[in-house]
């Protein structure tokens, strides 16, 4: 799919769009969009201040199905755009590259509105002060918002910024309240059961509508496990078991999906991103080797195998992402299985080796399905050859898809890599499986040594002839991983370097007692570093926010915004 062109003139203009050379294939995406976008830095705000316009910032990640959605619909709308352009400092983020302040737009609409996602959209003040935030919404409802904003603005923006100034000034007195200690009545912690308090112990996971993988917290609570623990037991194996047989695990080619849509781990949303799948192929690996279960250090090796063969590039880095839209713009359609052609590529036996789930509500295609993997554990070896023999079948008729790949190179991601390889190694008893992996993983290593770190600083993303200096979950991503790799292949080179990896970032992100995710800021917004679980109930929105919407929009339409 050809997405983009160097040579790409900006909304018309003669000028190119400073998102064409941007690293980010995102990015690159939106630069032939009518919106004349620019990039998130400290032009964008002296632009803004200079204009004394609002600033309308998107943040959204290349793997993402609703962001190409909304630029089909809105962004490459001529009306919205002459919006955007004639009275908006319009900016595009790609929230894997900038990941912090994506982080912090994705807390202050989660905190003002109950809920957050991509893509997003935040209206700043010039400043760089939020003031109202939200995710996806049809064209003219965006279209009405947009033309609400810039009348109020232009008729009364000293209220509005008093407003946004209030918002964040609420939200941090929130954030105050969230950041202390959680403990019970005698100052005791209680981990296995605040584990417990917010799982779901009929399907697995956390939550009550779609389901992510919260693979920390899983690991977590791999860490709390005893034996003597029958109830965490059997939620972690409900979990890991649903995780890895219903419609989260791709069945076919290996790897996970990002998250499911429905509380049944059935129904996927299909982008598969690095950083999933690299914990989620640690987290199998642990915990078969502390559950004693053989079918999940499977579930774990074939995880990296997925990686290795499907995201891996020449040099041996990985690459972030595979998008969600197949190359003809259908989401889900690298996946799902006509029935027809299907029947007549598998016969009746074969069939019955796979477990059908029906999709018609995800897709514009009639009659498709989605295949979940067979419960294997009691298989017989006759069995085993024939679901191999299915999937090489299946696998086959995927290439007759493309599925567009997001190639950024990030070091803190390909550092989970190398903690995953560091997890399989600790415990692979195949000596040939072992010289496998160990040149893999020494070749990962190597190149974030040499390639991305230089003794002084580390990069999160090397492009051209520019660079991207990495954040505190670089720092600790790599260091771990290349400290994991050097205990494992008793490799002292690969220690040292974690550990100047580590002074380095402490020198220049732990400040006041406390860790920062970056030293460059530019929002006026920082969100909390909290601990808490995983569907933990935040604080109601503040309360100033309700005078924000009714200043931009009629009572009756602000569900729809949200």
């Amino acid at each position: 799919m050809l997405l983009f062109s160097s040579s790409t003139s900006w909304g018309g203009a003669a000028e190119t769009s400073p998102l064409a050379e941007s690293p980010s294939p995102y990015l690159q995406m939106h630069a032939e969009d009518p919106v004349q976008w620019q990039i998130w830095d400290s032009n964008a705000l002296k632009q803004a201040k200079k204009q004394e316009r609002l600033i309308f910032i998107s943040s959204g990640y290349f793997a993402c199905h609703w962001c190409h959605v909304m630029q089909r619909e809105s962004f490459q709308n001529p009306e919205i755009s002459k919006i955007l352009n004639r009275s908006f400092v319009a900016v595009k983020v790609d929230r894997e590259l900038s990941s912090v302040v994506d982080q912090d737009l994705i807390d202050f609409v989660r905190k003002t509105t109950g809920h957050s996602g991509w893509p997003l959209q935040v209206i700043l003040l010039p400043d760089g002060t939020p003031l109202f935030g939200f995710v996806y919404i049809p064209p003219e409802r965006l279209r009405h918002l947009l033309l609400r904003l810039e009348k109020r603005w232009l008729d009364n923006p000293a209220e509005m910024s008093r407003l946004a100034r209030n918002v964040v000034k609420e939200l941090n007195e929130y954030n105050k309240i969230l950041d202390q200690p959680n403990e019970d009545s005698n100052g005791n912690n209680l981990p296995v059961d605040k584990f417990l308090a917010d799982a779901d112990m009929l399907s697995g996971g956390f939550g009550e509508q779609n389901k992510f993988p919260v693979t920390p917290h899983l690991l977590n609570g791999l860490s709390l496990y005893g034996v003597e623990n029958e109830l965490l037991k059997e939620f972690l194996t409900l979990t890991l078991d649903n995780m890895a047989t219903l419609g989260l695990h791709d069945s076919v080619e290996g790897g996970f999906f990002r998250y499911t849509i429905d509380p049944d781990w059935s129904t996927p949303h299909f982008e598969k991103m690095l950083y999933d799948n690299a914990q989620l192929a640690q987290l199998y690996l642990r915990a078969g080797t502390i559950l004693q279960r053989a079918d999940y250090r499977s579930v774990g090796r074939e995880t990296i195998d997925f990686m290795v063969q499907k995201m891996r590039t020449r040099d041996g880095m990985f690459i972030s992402s595979l998008s969600a839209v197949d190359g003809d713009g259908i989401e889900g359609g690298y996946y799902l299985l006509d029935l027809d052609i299907l029947s007549t590529v598998l016969d009746d036996n074969e069939q019955h080796l796979f477990d059908v789930f029906w999709l018609p509500q995800n897709t514009s295609i009639d009659g498709v399905v989605h295949l979940f993997m067979p419960d294997t554990s009691r298989a017989t070896p006759e069995q085993l050859d024939g679901i191999l023999n299915v999937r090489k079948k299946l696998q086959q008729l995927r290439l007759e898809h493309t599925l567009p790949e997001d190639r950024k190179i990030l070091s803190g991601w390909n550092g989970l890599v190398l903690t995953a390889l560091s997890e399989l190694l600790q415990n692979e008893d195949s000596p040939g499986l072992d010289r496998e992996y160990r040149a893999i993983g020494d070749k990962l290593a190597e190149t974030l040594v040499s390639k991305y770190w230089d003794g002084k600083q580390l990069l999160r993303l090397r492009h051209k002839s520019s660079s991207t200096p990495a954040l505190l979950e670089d720092y600790g991503y790599v260091a771990e991983g290349l400290f994991r790799w050097g205990e494992v292949t008793s490799q002292d080179g690969f220690i040292n370097a974690a550990g100047q990896i580590v002074d380095v970032a402490r020198e220049n992100l732990y400040k006041d007692g406390k860790w920062q995710a970056t030293d460059r800021r530019l929002l006026k917004y920082s969100s909390a570093i909290v601990t808490k679980t995983a569907g933990e109930a935040l604080p109601s929105p503040p309360t100033v926010l309700k005078r924000v919407e009714m200043l931009i929009a009629p009572e009756q339409e602000i569900s729809g915004i949200r």
